[in-house]
Formats: structure tokens, sequence, C-alpha cells
């Protein structure tokens, strides 16, 4: 069979379209110095693994730290739902999907006073881990989808 015929590995080629694009979308509007100032899901990602080094003073930002290494996860999980066959492959893609998706809704109602807006790349990025998820799932659940002719 063809890779093609992988319905989960069509949706998750539509995901990491929709990662990549949010990557380069602005994600997030701060205030800085009485001014409005937009990150692009890159550089959010940046500023959000550097506030590791400050997490004895504020330990609530582990979650948004957290959320940002979502980043790092996504690739590893396109990875583990390439694996042909083995199940606990795509059960683990599943868990670590899952989880970065829980992340990314709950890492901005830690942020506080005042609360950052959140732009269409954030909502870009949680749509391509939505739709890795459907692909995980799609991939646990039919695997191969017999060609159509």
């Amino acid at each position: 069979m063809k890779i093609t015929q992988h319905i989960g590995f069509k949706l998750a080629l539509l995901a990491t379209l929709l990662f990549i694009a949010s990557l380069f979308l602005p994600a997030v509007e701060v205030t800085v110095l009485q001014k409005f100032v937009q990150f692009k899901g890159w550089q959010a990602t940046r500023i959000s693994l550097s506030l590791l080094t400050d997490l004895d003073k504020q330990p609530r930002l582990l979650l948004l730290s957290l959320a940002a290494m979502g980043n790092l996860a996504f690739p590893a999980c396109l990875w583990l739902l390439c694996q042909a066959r083995p199940r606990w492959a795509h059960i683990g893609a599943l868990i670590v999907v899952a989880g970065c998706l829980a992340l990314g809704l709950l890492a901005p109602t830690v942020l506080g006073s005042p609360q950052p807006t959140l732009l269409y790349g954030y909502h870009v990025w949680i749509g391509a881990f939505t739709l890795l998820l459907i692909a995980v799932l799609a991939e646990l659940k039919w695997g191969v989808v017999p060609a159509q002719n």
C-alpha cells in the first residue's frame, strides 16, 4: 500500500502545514511600556522557553514553557506517526499530542494581568495540534484506507 492511502498521514500533512504557518503568524500581543507589541509564533516560543530561567521567581510560568516545548514535540510526534506498524509509537504520539494540546489551551490562563491578546497564529497552532491528534486517532483506528478507483 502506498503511504498516500493512509488517511492519518494526509491529515498529518495538513497539520504540519498549519503548524509551520503558525510559527510565522502573529500569535500574541502584549503591552510593553504602554505600547502594543505582537510576537510571531516562533518569537513567542523563544520567549516562553527563556522563561525557564525565571521559574524560581514565578513557578506558574512552567506551564507556559511546557506549552512552548510542544513546538519541539510536534516533529517528534510526526516521526512516531510515520513508524510503519508499531502500535506503541502511535499510542506514544497520541499521549504527547494530547498533552501538548492541553498545555497549549491551559497556558494562556496562567499569564495573569494584563492578559495578553491571543492572535490568529495561536489559534492556527492549536488547530495544528488538534488536527494532528485526529490524524493519530485515525491511524490507530483505521490505519490503511483502501485505494479508491
